[in-house]
């Protein structure tokens, strides 16, 4: 049996991964007192983006797993942080996510033959790094694919919100 509470209600299937789009004033320290709150509520970030606009502002995109009322309430507590200008879940966009892929390989033909989202081939030291610009929609399935296939990858999120 599972100890934890979060892991009890994903089993149970009642967690979901939703996107919070948080804009900030451009200062210092605005990011980690985002972060303390979350581990300070055991809250678990599955990941995060973070971009920057010419008004002075950080545009922080995070996703979360878990239920509905749990990521209502970070939201309010988010939104009584100094700093923060507006918290939103904009889980329901999906058009503006993508994960962004960086894939090893042993040579560019080598990345080419996956065939599929590549944005680009980089040369990063000895071995080329293909980057691949994938749907979130389609990220999961991309993801067991390169699993699948022992291919060496990091993933960032990417929000155009």
């Amino acid at each position: 049996m599972v100890d934890d509470v979060y892991a009890q209600a994903q089993a149970r299937g009642k967690h979901t991964e939703r996107y919070l789009l948080i804009v900030v004033r451009n200062v210092i320290g605005v990011v980690n007192r985002i972060t303390c709150l979350l581990r300070r509520r055991r809250y678990k970030m599955e990941d995060i983006s973070v971009s920057f606009d010419d008004r002075n502002r950080t545009h922080i995109v995070i996703a979360m797993d878990g239920e509905k009322h749990d990521i209502e309430q970070v939201m309010h507590q988010i939104e009584k942080l100094h700093d923060v200008l507006t918290v939103s879940d904009i889980t329901r966009q999906h058009g503006h996510f993508f994960q962004a892929f960086y894939v090893d390989g042993k040579s560019d033909e080598d990345l080419r033959s996956i065939n599929s989202h590549l944005l680009r081939i980089a040369s990063m030291g000895k071995a080329p790094v293909g980057v691949f610009m994938v749907p979130i929609s389609e990220s999961a399935e991309f993801e067991a694919k390169l699993r699948s296939a022992g291919r060496s990858f990091r993933r960032r999120l990417i929000a155009t919100v």
